[in-house]
């Protein structure tokens, strides 16, 4: 009875997700997006690269499974505050929160993907429903984190 409950094309992209991630760090890529994500929001401080750091792990979980993405933005975001010179800890809490913050689309989690079919849902609903829930999420996380996680 477990073993069928278990969904193995979940467990596969959790374990690609984190597969990517290693390589993702060992090669230097982390550091590289980081540059470029550093880069662009640095010079207006280190909670414009939070939010740039929050706002790329939602877009990734939107396409992407959230695991995955959380995966893939956690040696970024480290290497970003290392960059900025702040402690990591609010850059991860950022990525848990965002990862799990993706609703405007089926594919992000599970339980979208569960009621989508049968609910008779169109992609266009998530969107619609998601994008505000995105931005109302996205403002309560960039004001709390700093002042519970600070830099």
């Amino acid at each position: 009875m477990a073993r069928k409950s278990v969904q193995i094309h979940v467990l596969i992209v959790i374990a690609a997700g984190l597969g990517v991630a290693a390589a993702i760090e060992k090669t230097g890529a982390a550091t590289a997006i980081a540059n470029v994500l550093v880069s662009q929001s640095a010079p207006y401080g280190p909670l414009a690269v939070l939010a740039t750091i929050y706002v790329t792990t939602v877009l990734l979980a939107e396409m992407l499974h959230h695991n995955a993405a959380a995966a893939l933005m956690f040696p970024v975001a480290i290497a970003a505050a290392n960059q900025v010179g702040v402690d990591p800890r609010s850059f991860v809490i950022a990525i848990a929160i965002g990862a799990n913050c993706a609703f405007a689309s089926p594919v992000a989690y599970q339980t979208h993907l569960l009621v989508y079919g049968p609910g008779g849902y169109k992609f266009t609903d998530f969107v619609r429903v998601g994008i505000p829930l995105n931005f109302i999420c996205g403002i309560i996380a960039l004001t709390v984190i700093p002042y519970v996680w600070p830099f």
